[in-house]
């Protein structure tokens, strides 16, 4: 007889939370997602084995905040210096997810994403065919920031990738059109 591995109920549940959101629009109750996300801010900052559901589950929590009409809480703004580098990871896709839902808020939120240097991280996306069009939606978030943060975007050369992809439309139009 096969023994089955005991999966913590933590972690079915950050897989639950994910697969809900991705399969249904029904929304699980706040208090429920709420209640987690401790959890899923631990294993951001730990990097260890279920990322990719703590990411996808942080922005079902975003999306939610959103529904709310609440800010991002510090905890999660606290953890952006950990979420960054996951644009270049293997859950790039849900990572993507969970920073577009924190630079769709407001100037302060978006501004802990600059301040935690996302834009040299997006340089590097910005290099990867498969991964322009998310990249550049990024980009546009904080293109329509205040002053200071698109004075950011074009300081840090951000802008000169952006244009370059612009110039050259035959790329692909989606992405042509995000830039």
């Amino acid at each position: 007889m096969e023994m089955v591995a005991k999966v913590p109920t933590s972690r079915l549940l950050l897989a639950s939370l994910s697969t809900l959101f991705a399969v249904t629009d029904s929304e699980i109750p706040w208090e429920l997602s709420w209640k987690h996300l401790p959890y899923v801010l631990q294993i951001i900052q730990s990097h260890t084995s279920g990322l990719i559901d703590a990411c996808g589950s942080l922005h079902y929590i975003l999306k939610q905040c959103r529904r709310h009409h609440l800010s991002i809480p510090k905890s999660v703004l606290d953890t952006v210096p950990y979420l960054i580098p996951h644009l270049t990871h293997h859950c790039k896709q849900r990572s993507h997810e969970a920073l577009n839902a924190i630079a769709s808020g407001s100037d302060e939120e978006s501004q802990v994403l600059l301040d935690s240097n996302i834009l040299d991280v997006l340089n590097q996306v910005l290099d990867d065919w498969d991964w322009r069009l998310e990249a550049c939606t990024l980009i546009a978030k904080f293109t329509a920031g205040n002053a200071r943060q698109i004075a950011c975007v074009v300081d840090n050369g951000t802008m000169t990738k952006v244009m370059n992809i612009v110039r050259n439309p035959d790329k692909g139009m989606k992405i042509w059109r995000e830039a």
